[in-house]
């Protein structure tokens, strides 16, 4: 009768690993259709990737300047060095928005691990003057610490309540990747595919910025 237990708790166990291997097919198969058009970004030099729902496009705007370089790492306490990386995205059935990254390198004796207040306060007067701000979310993961909140350029006229964008930060290490994402049309913070690009950012082990 023992033996005849075994087996069958053997046979169970076996029934249980095929069952979790075919859901967990079924769920692949589910994301890769899901991200069916999504693209990697991730430029050369640059500390992180990032997925994206459809192709970069070149920007018809930006919100950090690219020709800032040498200074826009003052926005961060402790920068020593940044680079920025415009595109636009038009995902389908949708209209095109705007996405503009910092990429800070810091020292690593930076004693913060989010983004601070003020650094908020500083990156939100260079989207806008006068904007305002939804309250600072942050949490920790695996990957670096994330701040992020949404901000409205059309703040005190009563008359619009939508976000016009989000700011979208991760720190590993000594990188710190900050995303700005202008909406445009039916595009907002709760879009699954502004949420699901922002939650596919990651830094890259140790950080691949080349010095300018």
């Amino acid at each position: 009768m023992a033996w005849r237990r075994a087996s069958i708790n053997v046979r169970e166990c076996a029934l249980l690993m095929t069952v979790t291997v075919l859901l967990a097919v079924i769920v692949a198969a589910q994301q890769n259709a899901a991200n069916k058009g999504w693209h990697a970004y991730s430029p050369n030099g640059a500390s992180f990737s990032i997925q994206i729902p459809g192709v970069p496009l070149p920007a018809q705007g930006h919100i950090f300047d690219p020709s800032d370089n040498e200074m826009a790492h003052r926005l961060i306490e402790h920068g020593v060095r940044s680079k920025t990386y415009n595109f636009e995205i038009k995902p389908a059935n949708k209209e095109s928005f705007l996405v503009s990254i910092l990429e800070v390198q810091t020292t690593e004796c930076r004693p913060h691990k989010f983004v601070t207040d003020s650094e908020v306060e500083v990156i939100n007067t260079v989207i806008a003057d006068g904007i305002a701000h939804s309250k600072v979310a942050r949490r920790e993961t695996e990957n670096g610490e994330i701040s992020h909140w949404s901000y409205n350029r059309k703040a005190g006229l009563g008359d619009d309540d939508e976000d016009d964008g989000m700011v979208y930060v991760r720190r590993w290490n000594n990188y710190m990747v900050i995303v700005v994402v202008e909406y445009q049309g039916v595009v907002s913070s709760g879009d699954a595919d502004v949420k699901a690009m922002l939650d596919s950012l990651h830094l890259r082990e140790g950080g691949a910025m080349l010095k300018n």
